[in-house]
């Protein structure tokens, strides 16, 4: 009787048990579908700024640019993209080093401050550039583009899909919708 007992619980355990599987299993299939949907991958880090699918579709599809503003826009991408890329990855170079001297047992207070003001300039001048850029293309867009260009740019302005930052990140863009 005992016997027979055990073996009920264990039935009911493992139907329960598959009952709980089936419906995780849903709701990731579920969540993963949904955030398909809704968001967009960027184009790998290696491509040519030309094959950008997120911003090539938003400018053709939103912006309505034509082929002229199209290839004065990827110019000035080109330009920008090795640029900022410089700045970026000193960032990088300076966040490992100053993560070196933070781990140290003795650590050297004057340097991680030292650090600090480096962060900022390179910060400064990584944002005065940009603003040099957006300038740039703001001029070759129509006023409706204009608008259309920053509010999208301020909506978006987490998606780096130009620039690699981390190389192990997946970048996304969020819906073009206007």
């Amino acid at each position: 009787m005992i016997k027979a007992s055990k073996n009920g619980i264990l039935t009911y355990a493992i139907i329960i048990l598959l009952i709980v599987n089936i419906v995780v299993t849903g709701i990731v299939l579920y969540q993963k579908y949904s955030n398909h949907k809704t968001t967009r991958m960027c184009s790998e880090h290696g491509k040519a700024m030309s094959q950008n699918s997120c911003m090539t579709d938003f400018l053709d599809k939103d912006l309505k640019f034509s082929d002229g503003q199209m290839q004065q826009f990827h110019k000035l991408k080109s330009e920008f993209r090795p640029i900022a890329k410089v700045y970026f990855d000193s960032l990088e170079m300076l966040e490992s080093d100053f993560f070196s001297e933070l781990v140290k047992s003795q650590t050297d207070t004057a340097k991680l401050y030292s650090f600090a003001y480096k962060f900022a300039r390179i910060q400064f001048e990584l944002k005065h550039t940009t603003i040099e850029h957006l300038i740039k293309i703001k001029s070759i867009c129509s006023p409706e583009q204009q608008k259309k260009y920053f509010d999208h740019i301020t909506k978006n302005r987490h998606c780096r899909e130009d620039i690699q930052m981390h190389s192990t990140e997946k970048h996304i863009c969020p819906d073009m919708k206007k």
